[in-house]
């Protein structure tokens, strides 16, 4: 589950401005014309369709990829396997240190600044990892885990400090819009993964580093193929300035506790799942769940990708365009995405069977679940990224560390009676309540400091509608529907919800019809 890493706000950003202006002068953006403003949103619009594109295919590829995995490996191994790449991400999802939702803010309004600070940037990383990957080889020995654990988690912590990195790359080249090489390099890193597990589950299952191995190779792979796009649209250099680095890294604060605690408190509910169900078969299950579910997630990066250098220069020009852009956007997410979740949902049991095979039937308990919280999670992440760009950093960091202690202690409380009440899937079931309960109250929280400002008619009519028309599918499929096949019944699912929300204009073909032909037009004013 993936969050994107929230922007600076205006005070933080300004901060950093007055310290660095000695190198690159902050760039203040004038007022663009009215054609100027259509063609950065017609920009945006064609840099999200490559990058969606780009998403669809990567994760397509993940989808057919990652349904061996669990089958060869058994819920037990895979439970184990989990554990680690869980583990790994956990104490590395802290070496971002925020910046990379500082180079959305900055880079699109300074792209000279990233020379400032990226080299001192690549050396504090460096030595963070290495404290890191020191604690948890203490923390894996005091808990007596195994030698092949412990290589596990040590191939997962080297492809995560390259992930980071990799992000950080294309976090520069995103801000910048130099986007085609960067949706080409996400698509050839993951049918790369994608090959070397099938290869190693073949011939090397037996050795779950090995096994681990695939995703190192493919994002330093990644690397090679984005860097220098990026040190040739930034003309990039490794240079170390302790000064600048040092107001760099006070200006990301917010950011970095509000990253780490979502990537940490995401992280959590599986190894806390694991602690009281003493299961591997549970975390096996959930984390079964938690792959098909976040399929659903496939739009959530183009909130840092595409999003934010929009909003940056949005911002620019004032605050209300923000509150609009980012309404409009809610809207479009909501009507796109309920009906993706309610199909994972409507289709557990099948999804899981034809993905995993019958020793993963299970998991379709939380599977059920699950689907439908990715909707709230979507929700936090447009309504984060409304508060940064309002000012308001630090109270997505007060909540993002609130929802931190929320998952173990719901797990804990929920997952031990789910298991004894449900039986084999229980336990993993509890944990995706407690994922939806945190998911519930991140959203309210985000509303104290907006009040009603991120919500209009217009985006409650599109949301309640969609809602509706969804519940309406949901009660045919357990009725007129019930004794179908999954395949046809799923079939007939999607046909039902796209008829009831043409009936309903909940989708409304004028206004898409509208969105193609300006972005048409002002391709071909580029040509």
């Amino acid at each position: 589950m993936t969050h994107p890493e929230p922007a600076p706000d205006a005070a933080d950003g300004s901060g950093a401005r007055e310290t660095t202006g000695a190198s690159s002068p902050p760039i203040e953006p004038s007022p663009p014309s009215a054609g100027g403003r259509t063609q950065e949103f017609a920009t945006a619009g064609r840099n999200a369709i490559k990058l969606a594109a780009s998403l669809t295919i990567s994760w397509t590829v993940a989808f057919f990829v990652r349904f061996p995995l669990p089958r060869d490996l058994g819920p037990a191994r895979y439970g184990i396997f989990n554990f680690a790449d869980n583990f790994a991400a956990t104490f590395f999802s802290l070496i971002d240190l925020g910046v990379s939702t500082y180079i959305f803010r900055e880079i699109p309004v300074r792209p000279r600044h990233a020379s400032e600070f990226w080299g001192g940037l690549l050396v504090v990383r460096i030595a963070a990892s290495l404290l890191l990957f020191a604690v948890m080889a203490i923390t894996l020995a005091v808990s007596h885990h195994s030698l092949e654990v412990q290589e596990t988690v040590l191939v997962f912590g080297l492809a995560q400090f390259v992930t980071t990195y990799t992000t950080s790359v294309g976090a520069l080249l995103h801000a910048v819009t130099r986007v085609d090489r960067v949706a080409i390099a996400n698509v050839a890193a993951k049918c790369a993964w994608g090959l070397g597990l099938l290869a190693a589950l073949k011939f090397w299952s037996w050795s779950l580093p090995l096994v681990a191995l695939p995703l190192f190779i493919s994002e330093s792979l990644k690397l090679l193929v984005i860097y220098p796009e990026a040190h040739k649209s930034l003309d990039l250099k490794l240079r170390v300035d302790r000064a600048v680095t040092k107001t760099v890294l006070l200006a990301s604060l917010p950011f970095f506790i509000s990253t780490g605690a979502i990537n940490i408190g995401g992280r959590l509910n599986v190894a806390v799942l694991e602690f009281v169900i003493h299961d591997e078969r549970e975390v096996g299950w959930f984390g079964a769940a938690q792959n098909l579910a976040s399929l659903t997630m496939l739009l959530s990066p183009l909130f840092s990708w595409v999003l934010m250098p929009l909003l940056a220069r949005a911002k620019a020009r004032s605050e209300e365009e923000v509150y609009k852009i980012l309404r409009r956007t809610i809207e479009g997410l909501l009507i796109t995405v309920i009906p993706m979740t309610l199909i994972a949902s409507l289709g557990a049991a099948f999804w899981v069977h034809l993905a995993f095979k019958a020793a993963f039937d299970p998991a379709a308990l939380s599977l059920r679940l699950l689907a439908f919280g990715f909707i709230l999670i979507y929700l936090a992440i447009a309504l984060s990224t409304l508060l940064i760009m309002t000012g308001h950093s630090w109270s997505v960091s007060m909540i993002s560390l609130g929802s931190v202690p929320m998952r173990p202690i719901l797990v804990t409380l929920l997952a031990p009676p789910c298991a004894r009440h449900f039986g084999p899937g229980g336990g993993a079931l509890g944990a995706a309540l407690a994922e939806i309960i945190t998911s519930m109250g991140i959203v309210a929280a985000h509303f104290i400091p907006i009040g009603g400002r991120a919500l209009d008619r217009r985006l409650l009519v599109a949301g309640g509608k969609s809602l509706a028309v969804a519940a309406a599918v949901t009660v045919l499929d357990h009725t007129v529907l019930a004794r179908l096949g999954a395949p046809l019944r799923l079939l007939l699912d999607c046909v039902l919800y796209v008829v009831l929300a043409l009936a309903s204009r909940t989708v409304q073909i004028s206004e898409i019809r509208s969105l193609v032909q300006g972005l048409r037009a002002s391709r071909a004013a580029k040509a």
